[in-house]
């Protein structure tokens, strides 16, 4: 069973980096450039909010060693498809960049703006209301489809 969790978890964060990508791709038309979206940082940000999710609305007994599986998958493919470059530095700056966010998600619905500007310069390096608030609709829509299948799970 906790191999199934721990896949379509996998799948499921996979599937929120490639929407918040998808969505930032959307601005290289008006100005921004493609090589300052920083995979690696969607790749901890997504990660983040799956794990966050997980805890929140999950109710497996065995939750911190699925996070533990999830979190080792997740980084394992996005550096076997060159999204990081070094599994070390990714753990580390993994741990500080999941503190960080994990802090800062009450703020998507406390402080929409500071929560954006937060993502918006982690991301793309700069801060940009237009590009936050893109981000803090998707990480809504992510949210509300972990929330959908981790209840599905229990």
């Amino acid at each position: 069973m906790a191999r199934d969790v721990v896949q379509e978890l996998a799948n499921e964060a996979i599937g929120a980096q490639t929407a918040i990508h998808d969505a930032l791709l959307k601005f290289s038309e008006v100005g921004l450039a493609e090589e300052r979206i920083k995979t690696a940082e969607i790749v901890y940000f997504a990660l983040t909010l799956t794990i966050c999710s997980l805890f929140r609305w999950g109710h497996f007994t065995d939750a911190p060693a699925l996070a533990d599986s999830l979190s080792d998958q997740v980084l394992r493919l996005n550096l076997e498809s060159n999204a990081i470059r070094s599994r070390s530095e990714a753990i580390k700056i993994y741990r500080i960049r999941f503190s960080e966010y994990r802090a800062a998600l009450p703020r998507l619905t406390d402080d929409q703006v500071g929560f954006g500007l937060l993502l918006s310069k982690n991301i793309t390096g700069e801060d940009d209301v237009l590009i936050g608030t893109v981000l803090c609709a998707v990480t809504a829509i992510i949210l509300g489809e972990l929330k959908n299948l981790i209840q599905d799970m229990c």
